[in-house]
């Protein structure tokens, strides 16, 4: 019984490497398309996917007219994909597309989105995988291609927004708000519509540097909160959905107008280091105006009565 068990486990693996070496025997010369197309998905279905992309790659090359071509060009591209070579797998795709303008628009952005995704986070591993010096690697290329490519599908405002989230995280502010104001600019009705001014108001925010400098950054930012709440509050449920960030954001307008007044008292202490009177009084009121109940309010209001007793 031993000797027939392992006679016919030998048979057995003798059949087997007979197959895998059909499998990868290569096709003939001048096989027909049909013939190379199949003979790559057996290899793939056998574990074999770099012989198959070579078959592939000859269907595209030798028969890129025939209606094989288009489905040997995505199969490459998924080949390569799924071997996480994430720049082959993009040039793939972006070549199918291009020898295909109208096949498979909604599998071919979603694949798009996905290898920007993967070639941010591969980026983001660094040097030897460690995280030093890490990079956006090919993502931005990557995004950019699926906006002017298929600026009217699903997963465009989704770029956008993960392009304006990796900028904002390390805290790009300018880069973040510009990929903001184009999902804005491009897509008002998408879904990361509320998001985005959200967030295009909290990097204004971030962007000012104090009551020193210039006043522009933070007026953009009070008035995208502003919009903010005004397009949240129209709404009940949303006022519900978003009750959090609607309480953030009001507050962060109440602590902006705190920032703005803070500016003007300090013009108007300046104008009356140098006994500019009237300039001072203009400052002096607008602190008190732009945040009544403010700190900066309070001290402004001490110097106007200051200016008032003496009669300036």
């Amino acid at each position: 019984m031993l000797r027939i068990a392992l006679r016919l486990s030998l048979v057995a693996l003798a059949g087997l490497a007979a197959a895998c070496a059909t499998v990868g025997d290569d096709p003939p010369p001048g096989a027909s398309a049909a013939t190379l197309l199949e003979a790559g998905k057996a290899r793939l279905e056998a574990g074999l996917p770099n012989r198959a992309a070579d078959l592939f790659e000859l269907v595209i090359e030798d028969h890129g007219e025939s209606p094989e071509a288009e489905e040997a060009a995505w199969l490459l591209g998924e080949v390569y994909f799924a071997d996480e070579r994430w720049r082959k797998a993009s040039r793939a795709f972006q070549d199918y597309h291009e020898a295909n303008p109208l096949g498979r628009l909604g599998e071919l952005e979603n694949r798009m989105y996905d290898l920007g995704v993967k070639m941010f986070l591969s980026g983001q591993s660094g040097l030897f995988g460690l995280g030093i010096f890490p990079s956006f690697g090919e993502a931005p290329e990557t995004f950019e291609w699926l906006l002017v490519n298929l600026p009217t599908g699903a997963r465009a405002d989704d770029a956008l927004m993960f392009m304006a989230r990796i900028h904002l995280d390390e805290e790009r502010w300018a880069e973040g708000i510009l990929h903001l104001d184009r999902l804005l600019a491009g897509y008002p009705q998408s879904e990361w519509a509320l998001t985005a001014r959200f967030l295009k108001a909290s990097a204004h925010r971030s962007l000012s540097r104090g009551p020193d400098y210039d006043e522009k950054t933070l007026l953009e930012a009070k008035k995208s909160f502003e919009a903010y709440v005004k397009l949240v509050s129209r709404d009940p449920a949303r006022q519900v959905e978003y009750a959090d960030r609607l309480a953030e954001a009001k507050e962060a307008i109440t602590g902006i107008e705190s920032r703005l007044a803070q500016k003007k008292l300090l013009i108007g202490r300046w104008y009356t280091s140098q006994e500019r009177w009237p300039s001072a009084r203009i400052y002096l009121d607008d602190a008190v105006k732009t945040a009544p109940g403010s700190e900066g309010a309070a001290q402004a209001r001490g110097l106007l009565d200051e200016l008032e007793d003496a009669g300036r």
